[in-house]
């Protein structure tokens, strides 16, 4: 699907989707890119700025870390429990090699969660 003919959408089955943005920032959400839908093999991906992940069940993130190992996304986020432990040390640590905050530029993408009906402020994401 394209919008405007700038940005691009592509359904990879299930939840997997793509979407590359005017700017040429790839997002990727939910990566599971071996479900029986998709044409695309998760080792094809070589761009990914921002992965979404919707939550820890395989179906959604089976392809995120190997993905995220290769392209390094400026941006990782997952739901909001999987935040939480992260905080708390007991999920893994941000990937090494990620540039510090202070050295992104922001992208031109904001993304809001609706998590238990409260509206988490926007906040710009960054990229390397």
């Amino acid at each position: 699907m394209t919008s405007g003919g700038e940005t691009t959408i592509t359904w990879y089955g299930h939840a997997c989707v793509e979407m590359v943005t005017p700017g040429g920032v790839t997002v990727l959400f939910d990566p599971w890119f071996e479900n029986p839908s998709s044409p695309r093999k998760p080792e094809s991906v070589d761009r990914c700025d921002v992965m979404l992940v919707s939550h820890g069940h395989f179906d959604h993130m089976t392809n995120a870390l190997p993905i995220a190992s290769r392209t390094r996304p400026a941006e990782r986020s997952t739901s909001p429990s999987a935040a939480r432990k992260r905080r708390r040390g007991s999920a893994s640590a941000p990937a090494s090699g990620e540039a510090p905050a202070s050295r992104r530029r922001p992208l031109a993408l904001s993304i809001s969660s609706n998590s238990a009906g409260n509206l988490r402020k926007k906040r710009p994401l960054c990229q390397r």
